[in-house]
């Protein structure tokens, strides 16, 4: 996440530390630039702790919607059924990505009549700071040529948005395998 963060924010980096030949099981904990307390768990794989990552509930039901809403709108644009002007309103303008988003060419798209979506959830919502949060969204796009058969296009996107004049905007945003 480090890669996504404007320059003041740090993203998520880890410490490795090692301490070895314990008498007893651990009991490990860390806590966020935002004091909450994580428990590390022993992976069986690694032969290490982890802390897994928290994830911000407060977040997930505050935004959710609009983050939804906003990929609806990207997804609508993507499909050639509906303008940027749409989606500008969730991106950051000062962003590279609104000028790739905004240069997108829809015109190679799969002819089709229509389009539904479907299956949208917004999760996975982290705090970096009190003005910069990341959060992953997905959503199926169907797209239905005039034959009546179907094509899907899958959106599985991690958001990263921060606050600029009173509200949140996306300034960047990564595929998800």
């Amino acid at each position: 996440s480090y890669k996504h963060m404007p320059k003041d924010v740090e993203g998520i980096l880890y410490d490795k530390y090692v301490v070895s030949e314990f008498l007893f099981e651990p009991d490990i904990s860390v806590a966020g630039f935002d004091g909450v307390e994580q428990k590390a768990v022993y992976d069986e794989t690694l032969k290490c702790y982890i802390v897994p990552k928290y994830y911000n509930e407060t977040l997930q039901s505050e935004h959710s919607d609009y983050v939804i809403k906003a990929m609806k709108e990207y997804a609508r644009f993507l499909s050639n059924k509906g303008s940027f002007s749409y989606v500008a309103p969730f991106l950051d303008s000062k962003s590279r990505l609104y000028t790739n988003i905004r240069d997108v060419s829809v015109t190679w798209l799969w002819k089709h009549k229509e389009h539904r979506i479907s299956e949208e959830t917004a999760e996975e919502f982290y705090k970096y700071t009190d003005n910069v949060f990341s959060c992953r969204v997905y959503l199926k796009n169907t797209l239905i040529n005039y034959s009546n058969k179907e094509h899907i296009e899958i959106i599985d996107v991690t958001l990263y948005l921060r606050y600029v004049d009173g509200k949140y905007l996306i300034y960047d945003m990564v595929n998800n395998d």
